[in-house]
């Protein structure tokens, strides 16, 4: 029987990122996998930018995030030799009353982050304002996931199966064994020691368009954002849009209601009709309170769950995934950002 001191449940954006981290500090590791087509990190856009949501609000701990991010990103590519990872700048565009409510002042507060630009030609509506994010970028989260697994899997650290875990966190159907067992399945199946963990998922819905002749280079934000999947592939007239967001809806079904919310708000930044090449949909692993979590079974048996990273996990896991690996392998204090508040 193998004996590894980390074995991680789930290969998304949290296992993945986890799985790396502690690889990369030389610990022992399994990774295992119940693939599930419509999990968030599956469909996820993997966009990074600094300012967010209908606030245009910088992302707390920005400064410390994205390099963390940018370093982490780069280094699976060389150990990889895969292309995942994109750094570019995105523009938000406004009507003139949301620049005077919330993009003016932010422009005035972060001038090494944000510029006023004109309009990208041809997007947008008359009299809209763009702002430059100079900082920004798109992590390929398919090519990301499928790099994980052809890695591990070639050093046989890879294992596709329903997850039973025996007692003593011992995987007997594997013939595996560990001293930590870390769930990172995000809205499936959360085991049932950690069944009071405040979840509060919510769908979303993306669309994947041909839009022929649109010559654009940047992720684009009006009330959607237009994502070009030709900056990570030849597909050159392809983009992603999205994404909507519903916390009372959470099948795994696609909606005539989500696509026309989104052909909606994609006819306001661009007048050129889309032809659909697909709609997906994903469960976004959310926390009461929207705030990432790394918690140890209240069992003392040697399990965790590593969750919560929500629509930010390509720009947070890196960060607060090698903030875990530090405080497993060496005690040190878990990031504060990991700890629930509220915890009773």
């Amino acid at each position: 029987m193998k004996h590894v001191r980390h074995a991680i449940v789930g290969l998304g954006i949290a296992g993945a990122t986890l799985a790396w981290r502690l690889k990369m500090r030389g610990e022992s590791v399994a990774l295992i996998d119940d693939p599930q087509p419509n999990s968030s990190s599956r469909v996820a856009a993997g966009l990074i930018t600094p300012f967010t949501g209908q606030r245009f609000a910088l992302t707390p701990r920005w400064d410390e995030f994205w390099p963390a991010a940018e370093s982490f990103y780069r280094q699976v590519e060389d150990i990889t030799q895969t292309s995942l990872f994109t750094a570019a700048p995105a523009v938000r565009i406004f009507n003139q009353q949301e620049f005077d409510d919330i993009a003016a002042a932010r422009l005035a507060q972060h001038p090494e982050l944000l510029r006023r630009i004109d309009p990208p030609a041809g997007l947008g509506q008359p009299g809209d304002i763009a702002v430059e994010l100079r900082i920004a970028g798109r992590v390929d989260v398919p090519a990301y996931l499928a790099a994980t697994q052809e890695y591990f899997s070639a050093h046989d650290e890879y294992y596709e199966a329903k997850i039973e875990a025996d007692k003593g966190v011992q995987l007997a159907a594997l013939e595996l064994k560990c001293d930590r067992l870390i769930f990172c399945t995000g809205c499936y199946a959360p085991p049932a020691e950690f069944a009071w963990l405040p979840l509060q998922p919510a769908k979303g819905e993306l669309l994947t368009v041909e839009l022929p002749g649109l010559d654009l280079s940047q992720i684009i934000h009006r009330n959607v954002w237009l994502s070009p999947l030709g900056l990570q592939s030849n597909n050159a007239d392809r983009f992603q849009v999205g994404a909507t967001f519903d916390r009372d809806n959470l099948d795994l079904l696609p909606t005539v209601e989500a696509r026309d919310e989104l052909l909606a708000k994609l006819a306001q930044v661009t007048s050129q009709p889309p032809q659909i090449i697909k709609q997906c949909v994903g469960l976004r692993p959310i926390v009461r309170g929207r705030q990432p979590v790394a918690i140890p079974s209240r069992n003392d048996d040697g399990s965790w769950i590593f969750t919560g990273l929500g629509s930010k996990g390509c720009l947070l896991a890196p960060f607060l995934a090698e903030g875990f690996a530090a405080h497993l392998t060496t005690g040190s204090p878990l990031d504060r950002d990991l700890q629930l508040r509220g915890a009773r």
